[in-house]
């Protein structure tokens, strides 16, 4: 997302129309493991902290017969030694995830922008989004900047606009970004005119892998965990007249 040229009308952005949906769903997927690789390792911290306690205490049981003693110490040291490999490999899933998330100063106007040449390009060419079509204005300040990890941000914004599309049951829906800031953080708030979101999932939203499309999801969730460890957050509000989603992100 971030090989890019200025061209006179703004970003030239080139993508394999073909491998779109791929990418987004393969993104989606590697941030997920991260993080389950995250809550895994803490599982397994449990694990082998009842080892320790259970090696402590077999050792100073006397009325446990040598013999048996050898063979329950030789299994629990077995079991340890499996846990501290299934943390070490959760350890390497993570690093690797987490290459990317040096944050850089960007102006927030600029990563709409490329944002929306990719939904432009998925309208056209992904086949999810057959027959759909949007009116989209970019009110974002050109002076705003933050500090994130652009890739994410730009992924964030193009789930909340292709969502807008396929779920808000209007052709064409319209799209409206606006920015504003106060002292510490950087608000870009996205707006459409679509149905609003159904009152069941609202809770959950943001809060859980959820997806109401079978070959859809994770990708607000994974957005919503993304902003939040760069700093930032994800929210939304929706009623009849408008659905808009706001994150917010540090200022630089």
């Amino acid at each position: 997302f971030n090989a890019l040229s200025e061209g006179p009308f703004g970003p030239d952005v080139s993508v394999d129309p073909e491998s779109l949906s791929s990418l987004l769903r393969a993104a989606t997927v590697g941030e997920l493991c991260v993080g389950l690789a995250h809550d895994f390792k803490n599982l397994l911290s449990v694990v082998s902290c009842g080892i320790d306690g259970c090696l402590q205490e077999i050792d100073n049981r006397r009325e446990i017969p040598e013999s048996s003693k050898q063979l329950l110490l030789q299994y629990l040291h077995g079991m340890r030694r499996a846990s501290n490999t299934a943390k070490s490999l959760c350890d390497n899933v993570q690093s690797v995830g987490l290459r990317k998330t040096y944050r850089t100063r960007e102006y927030v106007r600029e990563i709409v922008e490329v944002s929306t040449a990719l939904f432009q390009n998925a309208l056209k060419y992904d086949g999810i989004l057959e027959n759909k079509s949007a009116t989209l204005q970019n009110n974002a300040d050109p002076w705003h900047n933050a500090a994130m990890v652009a890739p994410e941000v730009q992924l964030c914004i193009l789930n909340i606009l292709i969502n807008a599309v396929q779920h808000g049951g209007r052709n064409p829906i319209e799209i409206t970004i606006n920015s504003k800031a106060d002292s510490n953080n950087v608000f870009l708030e996205i707006a459409n005119n679509g149905k609003p979101v159904p009152e069941e999932i609202r809770d959950s939203l943001l809060e859980e892998p959820l997806s109401s499309h079978c070959n859809q999801g994770y990708g607000l969730f994974i957005s919503a965990m993304n902003l939040r460890e760069m700093g930032g957050d994800l929210g939304f509000t929706s009623n009849e007249e408008q659905t808009v989603f706001t994150l917010k992100l540090p200022k630089a």
